[in-house]
């Protein structure tokens, strides 16, 4: 797995092993309801990095969309079942990101005004994404 500039492994594995308590807590306490991971580039660009929502589909429950930096739809996860299911909060916390140096992801639950939404962050070192981007 290639590790962002100047991070040692074991940087890496602190940070992934933060993102690995920080997230399954994080959906449990947001329930079952829709929500969005906002990215922001260690330049201080804010992309739209991934969202959960419910799906149009028949027999799928939600759909998990991740986005590139430049917020186009990169690909689609079906989740079948709560959110709040101990095997879909294991998958979501394997597809969500991890954050990269400087740069940080936010999650925003909830929908309607932004003043509405609660948003949660994690900061920390380790690569670009779960699966080593």
């Amino acid at each position: 797995m290639p590790s962002a500039k100047g991070l040692s492994f074991g940087d890496y594995m602190k940070a992934s092993k933060e993102a690995q308590d920080f997230w399954p807590k994080t959906i449990a306490a947001n329930g079952n309801k829709p929500f969005s991971v906002r990215g922001t580039t260690s330049e201080g660009k804010s992309y739209l990095a991934m969202t959960v929502t419910p799906s149009a589909r028949q027999g799928v429950d939600y759909q998990l969309t991740r986005f590139d930096h430049q917020s186009q739809p990169m690909s689609h996860l079906d989740i079948h079942g709560k959110l709040t299911d101990a095997a879909n909060i294991k998958t979501l916390t394997r597809e969500l990101p991890r954050s990269s140096g400087e740069a940080k992801f936010e999650m925003e639950s909830g929908g309607g005004s932004s003043s509405s939404r609660r948003s949660k962050s994690l900061k920390g070192k380790a690569t670009a994404g779960s699966r080593g981007r």
